[in-house]
């Protein structure tokens, strides 16, 4: 399949993340081996990583999202939150936004499956815009819609968050 993997810690990783694939699916696929080379790729790419997701779905009312989001860069900062929604997706996203303690725009939502089958694996492309007008993108893969929908998000609203970081230190001199 052509990827190289040298990191002893990383293979690790990937394999424990091999382990999980397999245990959800029956039959794992090369499009499954792809799919988690590639999740892994993209995550590496957030300074945010996705600890917690339960979401409380209610048909004709209001929906519920618990999230708990840690910075990559200070394994001390565990962030956790809740907020409601109209839908599961909007719930989610609202958590996520009263987390980062932003307030981004979500311009453009895509989902397609990247593997076959009933148990199969999303991935969710997402645009969000902050206060300035600027756009920011994120990438989320998981078997699960909700948990590929939250990790685009963080991906993308992490990025704005780090811009605006160094647009107020930059400020200072």
């Amino acid at each position: 399949m052509g990827y190289e993997i040298s990191d002893p810690a990383e293979i690790k990783i990937l394999f424990a993340r091999f382990k999980e694939l397999a245990d959800k699916k029956k039959n794992v696929t090369e499009e499954d081996i792809h799919a988690l080379m590639v999740g892994k790729s993209i995550e590496d790419e957030s300074a945010y990583e996705l600890k917690r997701l339960q979401v409380q779905f209610v048909k004709d009312g209001i929906q519920a999202a618990i999230v708990g989001i840690q910075d990559k860069g200070n394994k001390d900062a565990k962030m956790q939150d809740s907020a409601t929604g109209s839908g599961s997706i909007e719930a989610i996203y609202n958590t996520i936004n009263r987390i980062m303690e932003q307030e981004i725009i979500l311009k453009e939502y895509n989902i397609e499956a990247i593997t076959g089958g009933k148990d199969a694996q999303a991935e969710v492309h997402v645009v969000v815009e902050d206060e300035d007008g600027k756009s920011y993108n994120g990438t989320g893969i998981d078997f699960d819609v909700l948990t590929a929908s939250a990790k685009a998000y963080i991906q993308a609203s992490g990025k704005a968050k780090n811009k605006q970081t160094i647009e107020k230190v930059s400020a200072h001199f």
